[in-house]
């Protein structure tokens, strides 16, 4: 009877807590902005170094990589419900160094690189988007992917000129 019991509980608790997480998840994955904010918030401020949206086995993770006081922090953000996966502190870096610019000088939003890709590609399906920097350019890393072939495109995130496409 015991066994039976724990059994039953095991399933309600499980069954419950699907429904819970499904009635967190949206079927629009959040912002890179909204992940950037969450990112920020979870570490208590710092500068956001680099971004990026990737698809895990779990579905869409947003991995913000931030410095503040000379650590370096990646922050994974489940996509889908602005759940915080996971903080790792990776360790100490020069922090006297120069910083580039700000993310929040990007004036191209990510659904903006994204068609800009997806027109240089000639159609086919973002599969990656990684904002990062280069130097002290802002820049829009998509992979596009067009039948069989993988095409990687390049866009100034404050322009919006493609810089490079592969």
């Amino acid at each position: 009877m015991k066994k039976r019991t724990f059994v039953l509980t095991c399933f309600a608790s499980l069954f419950l807590g699907t429904v819970a997480v499904f009635a967190q998840t949206s079927d629009k994955p959040i912002t890179y902005e909204e992940a950037m904010k969450i990112a920020l918030e979870r570490i208590g401020g710092g500068i956001v170094w680099d971004a990026e949206l990737e698809q895990e086995r779990i579905g869409l993770v947003y991995e913000i990589e931030i410095r503040k006081d000379g650590i370096k922090y990646d922050v994974y953000i489940n996509a889908m419900t602005k759940e915080v996966m996971r903080v790792h502190e990776e360790g100490r870096y020069n922090a006297t160094a120069r910083t580039p610019p700000c993310f929040t000088t990007a004036k191209i939003t990510v659904e903006r690189a994204k068609a800009l890709a997806l027109q240089r590609a000639g159609g086919g399906i973002v599969e990656e988007v990684d904002f990062e920097r280069k130097g002290n350019q802002l820049i829009y890393e998509i992979e596009v992917r067009v039948n069989r072939r993988k095409i990687e495109v390049h866009i100034d995130a404050v322009t919006g000129r493609v810089l490079r496409s592969r």
